[in-house]
C-alpha cells in the first residue's frame, strides 16, 4: 500500500482544507473547513487532529465503530471550541475518512458533508460517498427537477455546532490494485468523474495526485483543492 497527498489554497486567501495520511495505521482523512474568520481552518485542523489522536481508543471496538467514535469525538471537540470562543460559533468542517484494514482485507469509509471518496477498480471509477447536500436531499424527496433549482454548494450535515455531525459509514472487501481517492469539493466542483478516472487509470498514484490538483486549478476551481490517493 502507498499513499500520496497534495493540498493548495488555490484562489482563496486561506487554505481551510486539512488532510492526513498514515500508511502504518491505514488511516486517511480529508477535511474541508468553513465558518469565516479562520474558523474553517481551525475546524478542519482540530477535527483531523482529534480523529488521529482518538482512532485507536478504545482498541476493543471493531474498526468501523472506532472510526465512528473518533469522528464523534472530533465533533464534540468542535462544540467545546465553539463554546469557548464565540467567534467560532459558526465554524464547521466536512470529513472524508478511509481506513484500510489489511488483516480484515477490508476498507471502512465514513463521511460527513461533501468531501468525497472514490474507488477505481479495473478501470471503473465509483463514487462511494453521497454528498450531504441540499440538492441530494431535495432529489430524494422531490425529484431531480426540484433539486436542480437548488443552490449547489449548500451542505446539510457537517462536524461542528451548526449540525449533528453524524457520519454515513460503509465497509467493503478490497481487491489488490484498488485505488482510492479522497478529495475536497475544490476537485469535484470542476472535474467530471471521467476526468478523474482518466488520471487515476493512466498515471501512477504520485503523478495522478499532481495531475488531479493541477487540472482542478486549471479548470477554474475557486476553492481550496485537496487530493489524497491510496493504492492497495
Amino acid at each position: 500500500m502507498e499513499a500520496f497527498a497534495l493540498t493548495t489554497r488555490g484562489r482563496r486567501e486561506l487554505n481551510e482544507d486539512t488532510f492526513h495520511i498514515d500508511v502504518d495505521r491505514g488511516l486517511f482523512l480529508v477535511a474541508d473547513g468553513m465558518g469565516g474568520h479562520a474558523g474553517g481552518e481551525i475546524a478542519s485542523q482540530l477535527s483531523v487532529e482529534s480523529i488521529v489522536e482518538h482512532f485507536d481508543m478504545p482498541s476493543a471496538l471493531e474498526t468501523d465503530d472506532r472510526l465512528v467514535a473518533s469522528i464523534a469525538h472530533a465533533h464534540d471537540e468542535l462544540l467545546r471550541a465553539a463554546h469557548a470562543e464565540p467567534d467560532l460559533e459558526k465554524m464547521g468542517t466536512t470529513i472524508a475518512a478511509l481506513v484500510v484494514c489489511e488483516q480484515e482485507r477490508a476498507v471502512h469509509i465514513a463521511h460527513v458533508g461533501d468531501s468525497r471518496v472514490y474507488r477505481l477498480r479495473e478501470g471503473v471509477l465509483e463514487q462511494l460517498t453521497l454528498d450531504h447536500s441540499l440538492q441530494n436531499m431535495l432529489a430524494a424527496s422531490h425529484g431531480t427537477a426540484v433539486a436542480a433549482a437548488a443552490p449547489s454548494h449548500v451542505i446539510t450535515r457537517n462536524l461542528g455546532p451548526m449540525s449533528d455531525g453524524t457520519p454515513d459509514v460503509r465497509s467493503e472487501a478490497f481487491r489488490e490494485a484498488d485505488v482510492y481517492l479522497l478529495c475536497s469539493d475544490g476537485v469535484t466542483d470542476v472535474l467530471s468523474d471521467e476526468m478523474i478516472r482518466e488520471s487515476l487509470a493512466v498515471l501512477e498514484p504520485r503523478l495522478a495526485t499532481h495531475a488531479i490538483l493541477d487540472h482542478a486549478y486549471e479548470r477554474g476551481s475557486t476553492d481550496n483543492i485537496t487530493v489524497v490517493i491510496v493504492e492497495l
